[in-house]
């Protein structure tokens, strides 16, 4: 999915030279990958570094939403406000999308 995207801004100007800045997650590609466009480079942002990640804002907004729609099932005793009680559906919704 990320190397489709990375495609997608390399075809979008190919004569231009393309830089994607990301954090350090270990699903991220490498400049070194054979997969990557030639017009695409990379900044790399200091490890720990949430306050620099724009991205990592819009994943509080999303959890909030999530729990948002979620809250009438939490009261209910069913499996799924268990499942949400303890944060696992939440987890679940936003593991390795946001953070």
């Amino acid at each position: 999915m990320l190397l489709l995207f990375l495609k997608q801004i390399a075809e979008s100007d190919p004569t231009a030279r393309h830089l994607d800045i990301q954090d350090q997650a270990g699903f991220h590609l490498k400049e070194v990958d054979p997969h990557i466009p030639s017009c695409l480079g990379f900044i790399s942002l200091p490890p720990c570094s949430t306050e620099l990640n724009p991205v990592e804002k819009l994943g509080d907004l999303v959890k909030d939403a999530i729990l948002k729609e979620l809250e009438p099932f939490r009261q209910n005793g069913t499996r799924v406000a268990q499942l949400i009680g303890h944060g696992w559906l939440l987890d679940q919704a936003t593991a390795g999308a946001l953070t």
